[in-house]
């Protein structure tokens, strides 16, 4: 953002902000934002609501945030929990819990933690190797998504090149993880441990424990052994 601004808004133990113009903004304790707020930087270590639209070049959850209007910002980081209205953002990365209630637009998602969003989320690159929950659809040109544990979903996904795996090591992850997702459209996919309904493409790779009800295919189709797919549809 790079403005010439050199106020900064720090709160600690109970305080409240109008809103305005700020260089950096800490919050250390209980913090509330009545009115519009523009700044480089904000950390919030403790908690704080923003009432009205946010706008920051970096925005850091270490503890509790609630932004009830449209966020924006170039980098988006939570470690802590967040619920955030609609967010457009150019990085977004989850390392703890954040609930966007609804939309997310950008170009990265990097997931390592827990994320939900009621509406779509249209990005460049999706990364996740967390968990997600997505109730609208999720576009992005590069998907790659490693299952670690519990259960993922999406109503629909859609991109170029989808990659759905099991991403289980020596100490980590767990078997039972699994993504759940309507309907799969894309050019290149790949997909483990996934239930769909329908899954289109030109280049259709169903592996291990997957549970498919259509596969529609242009190009190529290789399905395990260890897979269900009840219909195969050659489309020409």
């Amino acid at each position: 953002m790079g403005m010439d601004v050199i106020k900064r808004l720090k709160m600690t133990g109970s305080g409240r902000s109008t809103g305005g113009h700020y260089s950096k903004v800490r919050v250390m304790g209980e913090g509330n934002v009545t009115g519009e707020l523009e700044c480089d930087q904000a950390k919030i270590f403790g908690t704080c609501t923003f009432e009205k639209a946010v706008k920051a070049e970096t925005f850091a959850v270490f503890g509790n945030a609630v932004v009830r209007e449209l966020l924006t910002a170039r980098q988006i980081r939570i470690y802590g929990d967040a619920d955030l209205e609609n967010t457009v953002t150019r990085e977004l990365i989850i390392r703890g819990n954040l609930e966007i209630f609804g939309t997310h637009k950008g170009q990265t998602v990097n997931c390592k933690g827990n994320l939900s969003i009621k509406k779509n989320c249209e990005v460049d690159v999706f990364h996740s190797r967390g968990m997600f929950s997505i109730t609208g659809l999720l576009n992005a040109d590069w998907i790659d998504i490693g299952l670690k544990f519990g259960t993922s979903q999406a109503r629909e996904i859609g991109g170029e090149t989808i990659v759905i795996k099991k991403d289980i090591g020596l100490f980590n992850g767990k078997r039972d993880a699994r993504l759940i997702v309507d309907s799969i459209e894309g050019d290149d996919i790949s997909l483990e441990a996934t239930t769909a309904k329908n899954v289109r493409g030109q280049k259709v790779q169903i592996g291990p424990d997957c549970d498919i009800e259509v596969v529609e295919y242009q190009n190529h189709l290789s399905v395990s052994p260890c897979a269900k797919v009840a219909r195969q549809i050659k489309v020409r």
